[in-house]
């Protein structure tokens, strides 16, 4: 069992309260295990200088996920995609206490990610979005609309809608193609989508998409002329 439980790469990470690990699996120590000196420490300093605010703000925002919200979000980390989700654990014995478990699983493949020549960042080509308990991977192409929602983003294609744990600044700067732009500062457009622009009873530059079943997209004034541009390029 323990070669099955290697064999998917799947990673267990017990922290603390205050993030401190106490426990790892073989897979997580082959990760992590360089860079942790031994149990005990701040699970930060699994990561380099540069990356420990970005791991300690994801820590943050997945520990203050709603009940009814995935505490689950892919972060580009250590060369890699990895689909992390947390779990609160109660400890009643002997003294009662919070900690939290961390799984882990490397989603590279699922996600077309590659290494961008320009950036040298690792960009997306599909969605990990969640639905009904599960985690699906929607290629870009389907995607019609994508709005903010809080600490989520919603993501809209034909018919249906689904949850994503990033906000809309991370998906324009981890998924590639030029096709998403963001035209207002609660939307991101997949131009490729795009039917036509229209304009509502004030004055109000709308998207309409090809899909018609779909809601129209506002167009902040100040990003109109650029969007303009942006479609007669592609």
């Amino acid at each position: 069992m323990k070669d099955v439980w290697n064999s998917l790469g799947i990673g267990l990470v017990l922290l603390s309260s205050d993030f401190h690990v106490i426990g790892l699996n073989d897979y997580a120590r082959q990760l992590y295990g360089p860079m942790l000196k031994e149990l005990g420490g701040s699970v930060l300093q699994c990561h380099s200088p540069k990356g420990r605010a970005k791991a300690s703000a994801v820590l943050q925002e997945l520990t203050s996920a709603s009940s009814d919200m995935p505490r689950t979000m892919v972060v580009d980390a250590l060369g890699k995609v990895l689909m992390y989700n947390l779990s609160e654990l109660a400890i009643v014995s002997p003294t009662p206490r919070t900690c939290w478990s961390v799984t882990f699983i490397d989603v590279s493949a699922q996600t077309g990610a590659e290494t961008s020549p320009l950036s040298g960042e690792l960009e997306m080509k599909k969605f990990p979005v969640y639905d009904r308990g599960t985690y699906h991977f929607l290629p870009t192409r389907s995607v019609h609309y994508i709005q903010s929602d809080g600490d989520y983003s919603k993501i809209f294609t034909g018919g249906k809608s689904f949850y994503m744990h990033s906000s809309l600044k991370n998906i324009l700067r981890r998924y590639t193609g030029a096709s998403f732009f963001r035209v207002h500062r609660g939307f991101v457009v997949n131009l490729d989508r795009v039917d036509r622009l229209t304009r509502n009873s004030k004055g109000q530059t709308l998207i309409m998409f090809d899909d018609m079943s779909l809601s129209p997209v506002p167009v902040s004034r100040r990003r109109l002329a650029e969007l303009k541009k942006a479609i007669h390029s592609l």
